[in-house]
C-alpha cells in the first residue's frame, strides 16, 4: 500500500472542497426564486391589506347611514301629525333641511329661566353644515318646547308643507341647539311619494296629507378618505350630487355620479368608496 506524500494531500482536500460548493449559476438561480416568493407574499399582504381596508370603509359608510336613517326613522315615527301645524321641508339648491315637530324630547334653550317646565315635545330639525370647524357633517337640532309654545294655525288654511325660507310658524332651532349626528354624511337631499298619484314629485305638494312618503338620501364617505380632501374639496364633492328631480328617486339618481369615480373631481382612492343610500319614510298614518 502506497502512502500518500505530504506534497499531494493537500492538494487532493482543495480539490474535494471545489467540488461541494455553490457555482454562480446556482447562486443566481436561487436570488431569483427568492426575489420572486418575496414579490408573491408582498402582493398577497398588499391585496389582504386593500380589501381589509375597503371592508373597513364600507362598513363605516353603512353605520353612519344606518344610524341617520334610524334615526329619522324614529322622529318621523313620533311626528305630530295634525291638520293645524306646520312642517319644515326646506328644498334648496345643494343640501335640503327639513324641521317638523315631535313628540320627543329637546334641548332646553340656553338661557332659560329656571323652573321652567318643557313638555315631551320639541322641533327636530337635520342639516348639512358646511360652515362649522368641521365642514359638511350631518346635524340634528331638537328645541324643547315650553307649555304654550306650540304654534297652531287656523285649520281653515289646511295642511300646508312649506319651505323654511320665508319662515314659517316652526320656531327656529339655533345653531347651539344642534350637533353632529353623523361626521362622514356630506350631502342631504329628499323627494316626495305622493299618494294621489303614486310618483315622485322633487317640488312639495299643496298639503302635507298630500304626501305618502318622504324619501331621504344621503351620500356618504369614511373618515380617513374625508381626511385626504379640503373643505373645498368636499364642497365640490357634494355639488357633483344633483338635486332631486320629478319621477326619479335618489338613489337612482346619485347612484351612477358615485360609480363614475373619474367624474367626482376627487383622488381616485377617495372617489372610489363615496356610497349612497337612502330610505322611504311612510307618513299617510294620521294626515
Amino acid at each position: 500500500m502506497t502512502a500518500l506524500s505530504p506534497a499531494t494531500y493537500p492538494r487532493r482536500a482543495f480539490r474535494s472542497n471545489r467540488g461541494s460548493a455553490f457555482t454562480l449559476v446556482e447562486l443566481l438561480v436561487s436570488m431569483a426564486v427568492l426575489t420572486l416568493l418575496i414579490v408573491l407574499v408582498a402582493q398577497l399582504t398588499t391585496g389582504a391589506t386593500s380589501t381589509t381596508t375597503s371592508s373597513t370603509k364600507r362598513m363605516d359608510d353603512e353605520g353612519q347611514a344606518r344610524l341617520v336613517l334610524d334615526r329619522l326613522s324614529l322622529d318621523f315615527s313620533k311626528m305630530v301629525k295634525r291638520s293645524d301645524v306646520d312642517y319644515g321641508f326646506s328644498k334648496t339648491a345643494g343640501n335640503d333641511a327639513l324641521s317638523f315637530y315631535a313628540e320627543t324630547s329637546g334641548y332646553p334653550p340656553a338661557g332659560a329661566p329656571s323652573g321652567t317646565t318643557y313638555r315631551t315635545l320639541s322641533v327636530v330639525g337635520y342639516r348639512i353644515d358646511t360652515t362649522g370647524a368641521t365642514p359638511y357633517t350631518l346635524d340634528r337640532g331638537a328645541k324643547a318646547l315650553a307649555w304654550g309654545e306650540m304654534t297652531f294655525t287656523p285649520l281653515v288654511s289646511g295642511n300646508q308643507t312649506q319651505s323654511l325660507v320665508p319662515a314659517n310658524s316652526l320656531p327656529v332651532i339655533a345653531n347651539a341647539d344642534y350637533e353632529v349626528l353623523a361626521d362622514q354624511v356630506f350631502r342631504l337631499e329628499f323627494t316626495y311619494l305622493l299618494k294621489a298619484t303614486s310618483t315622485l314629485a322633487a317640488t312639495p305638494p299643496a298639503k302635507i296629507s298630500d304626501v305618502a312618503a318622504v324619501v331621504v338620501g344621503v351620500a356618504v364617505l369614511d373618515s380617513r378618505s374625508r381626511g385626504i380632501l379640503s373643505a373645498g374639496q368636499l364642497a365640490g364633492l357634494s355639488a357633483k350630487f344633483p338635486d332631486a328631480v320629478d319621477g326619479q328617486d335618489i338613489a337612482s339618481l346619485w347612484s351612477p355620479i358615485a360609480s363614475n369615480t373619474g367624474n367626482l373631481g376627487v383622488p381616485p382612492a377617495v372617489a372610489s368608496v363615496v356610497r349612497v343610500y337612502q330610505r322611504y319614510f311612510y307618513l299617510s298614518q294620521g294626515l
